[in-house]
């Protein structure tokens, strides 16, 4: 099992980040390795979420449930269909000045990726950190523009 966490702070409301990640059609435009994503209900508990990733140099298509979301600041995404299991966790927290986005990510390597787990750590920390990174960048825009 490999286990990422990470953070970044954001100079925003947390209700405007929060708006931003509960729009599906935003992921697109901050999730580097996702190119295709569609959900049943937007973020919603229970909603279906289908996505395409690269992996391996070829697309790999997952489908994810979202298990949990408070409606204000956690939410969580569980795979129940593809070649990776994982759990990802994305919890947002007021700070001076604007909020915290933290993901924890859980991803099982089964044993045909065993051997490469330190390659898929490292792997999957700087997804992790670039994902949140562009993400900042999306929502500190010098305009600000509106976010959805």
């Amino acid at each position: 099992m490999v286990t990422s966490s990470v953070y970044v702070d954001i100079k925003r409301s947390l209700s405007d980040v929060w708006d931003y990640l509960m729009n599906s059609s935003n992921y697109l435009k901050w999730h580097d390795g996702i190119s295709e994503l569609v959900t049943t209900d937007e973020m919603h508990k229970g909603s279906t979420l289908t996505l395409t990733s690269a992996g391996l140099g070829q697309p790999i298509k997952m489908t994810a449930i979202i298990t949990e979301n408070d409606g204000k600041s956690c939410f969580v995404a569980r795979s129940n269909r593809g070649p990776i299991d994982f759990v990802y966790k994305h919890q947002l927290m007021a700070i001076a000045g604007g909020t915290r986005v933290e993901v924890v990510s859980q991803i099982n390597a089964h044993a045909a990726l065993h051997l490469a787990e330190n390659v898929l750590q490292e792997s999957s920390d700087y997804q992790n950190i670039s994902d949140l990174q562009q993400l900042k960048l999306i929502l500190e825009g010098i305009d600000q523009p509106s976010i959805i």
